[in-house]
């Protein structure tokens, strides 16, 4: 179907005075702005009544060209199916709103849950996904989707009002965000999430464009990032591969958790970087430390290439940064125990050994660790004297050329 240039849309189903009570179902069609800049009108605009059925919505097959505003969707209360299905903005061009944009309205009553998509490619466009949730959404699923050429990928934001309340919670988490498979290309944010909860995000594909346009970072925040995480809680990071293109500016970071955040974990991740960035990861900010310690986690990362940029910034000094603690020639397990030995060449009889430091000299170790020495030489007697959290004090026969040391702990 092709909109003459300069119409107000293709298909409403519900206005905002008179709210749809229908299912809605499209399959095995196009939907094309005649304007191929793109005549500012919106494609597809859906808003559902409280007493709309609980399987709302399918879509498969559907593909929607040239619009600035393809999808509008308000209130899709339960089970939206959304599969095979592409979206592709105005050539050379990146529209200033998102492909999908998806609204929970203040005291829905019902709220909303449960949207599954699988293989949507989205294409020119500021986001793919954005949610302004002011009412209970949650189940949010994406398999195999794909978004090139915008900003960022998913962007939501939950103001959610509880049922017969006026007020604003602030306490609400949204519920079920799963990434699966999915892989970006943009300039800013592939994921933006502030106040969801289970997120998980697991294999994929995420790599930033060069920023040569200039264009400006939203929000004021200091750097570009691949994902935001801000408020939210249970997060995973499976095994996601994040490449940096060379000559990429150094003012960007992989993955932002900021200090309210809690429960994140990114496990065998793969970091392909052929240009200094400022850093990895990004475990909360200077002003606003994550009080809470051992509660966000990096493990087992693969650095595939790394060109320079702080591996783990911990501005709290007490997450779980195991690349760190490996540098240093140390380990770490996910639950935060650590492990450092070294050999160090006696200067005296009695002498002090420095335990290995984080960056900006804090102790990796909060409690004074099991430790274990041992002299290396002729009549080799070497005896401990004290331990704190940051150093060994031994005494030493005449014989003892060398000291190999361990220390264990949390």
């Amino acid at each position: 179907m092709l909109m003459q240039p300069g119409g107000h849309g293709l298909l409403q189903h519900g206005t905002d005075t008179k709210p749809a009570v229908g299912y809605l179902q499209l399959q095995d069609i196009g939907l094309e702005d005649g304007n191929a800049r793109g005549s500012g009108s919106t494609g597809v605009s859906v808003r559902f009544a409280a007493n709309a059925p609980q399987s709302a919505m399918t879509w498969q097959g559907v593909a929607l060209r040239r619009w600035a505003a393809p999808a509008r969707i308000v209130d899709c209360p339960r089970n939206w199916h959304c599969e095979n299905v592409t979206v592709f903005g105005p050539d050379f061009a990146m529209q200033a709103g998102a492909a999908f944009e998806i609204v929970s309205s203040p005291l829905f009553a019902q709220g909303c849950f449960t949207y599954v998509f699988i293989n949507v490619l989205v294409a020119n466009y500021t986001w793919g996904w954005n949610y302004d949730i002011r009412s209970p959404l949650e189940g949010q699923r994406f398999y195999s989707c794909t978004c090139y050429n915008g900003w960022g990928m998913v962007r939501a934001r939950v103001h959610a009002t509880p049922d017969r309340r006026d007020q604003i919670d602030e306490t609400y988490r949204s519920v079920i965000w799963y990434f699966m498979e999915c892989d970006w290309q943009g300039f800013g944010y592939a994921f933006d999430l502030v106040h969801c909860r289970n997120i998980i995000v697991r294999g994929g594909f995420y790599i930033a464009n060069r920023n040569t346009d200039h264009l400006p970072i939203p929000d004021g925040r200091p750097r570009r990032r691949y994902m935001s995480f801000v408020g939210c809680g249970d997060i995973l990071l499976d095994g996601v591969k994040f490449d940096v293109f060379t000559e990429t500016e150094r003012e960007l970071s992989l993955v932002y958790v900021d200090s309210t955040s809690d429960q994140f974990r990114a496990r065998d991740t793969n970091v392909l970087s052929y240009s200094p960035i400022d850093c990895a990861f990004e475990f909360a900010e200077p002003q606003h430390p994550n009080p809470k310690a051992n509660t966000l986690s990096e493990i087992d990362t693969v650095w595939a290439a790394w060109s320079g940029g702080q591996k783990v910034r911990d501005y709290g000094n007490n997450q779980l940064a195991q690349s760190l603690a490996r540098d240093l020639g140390g380990e770490m397990t996910a639950s935060g125990r650590l492990t450092f030995q070294g050999e160090t060449e006696v200067t005296g009889r009695t002498m002090r050994i420095a335990l290995p430091r984080r960056p900006g000299n804090y102790p990796w170790f909060s409690k004074v660790p099991v430790v274990s020495v041992a002299g290396i030489g002729v009549d080799a007697d070497v005896r401990i004297v004290d331990v704190t959290s940051t150093a060994i004090s031994v005494r030493a026969t005449a014989g003892v050329k060398s000291i190999h040391w361990t220390a264990t702990g949390s």
